[in-house]
């Protein structure tokens, strides 16, 4: 009964070993990710630095960027890799995703990172109508002009969330605020960019700070609107905070499939060990 025991322990254990290491190579597929700090709105002339994530046991990694294969090799094992362009240009503004190596196999690319080059353009000029101080509810324009022929305008709030985007009208574009709270309270600034080439963004607008004062009727009713609609790209301006760094999601329904076998092996190896103690 003991060496029946003993030998199904045995069986039990290999299939544990086995099981375990296809799950790692199942984990194998998963996609790396991409940062870059401070912040993925860079002016011409400063540094960013493009961190990579992956599984422990990458062998490497490469930068890549949308049009080339790749821009830089990473040939460092472990999670987590950076490299840094020390200069920015308009050639540096782009798409970029990273990939990591494992036993000779390279991954799929990270979901893309959208790097924003400013100052490669006069500034345009931000305007507040009708007062840049008004009381809740009021209905506010934020207008943004330019000479220049811009055809896209972006709008972006000192500290807030991603820039709002609207297309030319003549030489301008209007940023309308329904109904003011004082969530939209702050300072704005905007760019105007070709849209041809998006990631290519002019000088900052003149600065202006909007401030809404609370003196309102009770029964006054505020809109929970958001402040510009619908946002434009999926990135963020936020002159006042460093730049989350999200690491590789390793703990998907792969990792939790791994833990419930490795919990259901360690009960059979109880109710196995627990007669023969």
């Amino acid at each position: 009964m003991a060496a029946a025991s003993w030998a199904l322990l045995c069986l039990l254990g290999l299939w544990l070993v086995l099981r375990i290491r296809a799950l790692e190579e199942d984990e194998s597929a998963l996609k790396p990710s991409i940062s870059v700090s401070p912040g993925p709105i860079v002016s011409e002339g400063g540094s960013v630095t493009f961190w990579c994530r992956g599984p422990i046991w990458a062998d490497g990694y490469r930068l890549e960027k949308e049009g080339l294969h790749e821009l830089r090799s990473m040939p460092w094992p472990g999670s987590q890799v950076y490299t840094a362009i020390e200069s920015v240009i308009s050639d540096s503004a782009g798409r970029y995703s990273c990939r990591y190596e494992a036993q000779g196999v390279w991954s799929d690319p990270s979901e893309p990172l959208e790097l924003v080059v400013t100052g490669l353009f006069p500034s345009p000029s931000l305007s507040v109508l009708p007062s840049p101080s008004v009381v809740l509810g009021d209905k506010v324009t934020l207008q943004c002009s330019s000479k220049l022929g811009f055809g896209i305008f972006k709008l972006v709030k000192e500290g807030g969330g991603p820039p709002a985007t609207r297309a030319a009208q003549g030489n301008q574009a209007d940023f309308v605020i329904a109904e003011a709270t004082l969530d939209h309270q702050g300072t704005y600034q905007c760019f105007g960019l070709d849209p041809r080439y998006p990631q290519e963004w002019s000088s900052p607008s003149n600065a202006v700070a909007l401030s809404v004062a609370q003196d309102v009727p009770k029964d006054h009713k505020h809109s929970s609107e958001f402040w510009f609609g619908n946002p434009g790209p999926h990135f963020f301006l936020n002159k006042l905070s460093s730049e989350a760094r999200p690491g590789v999601t390793l703990w998907d329904s792969r990792g939790r499939r791994r833990l419930v076998h490795m919990v259901l092996a360690g009960l059979i190896l109880l109710v196995l060990v627990a007669p023969m103690a």
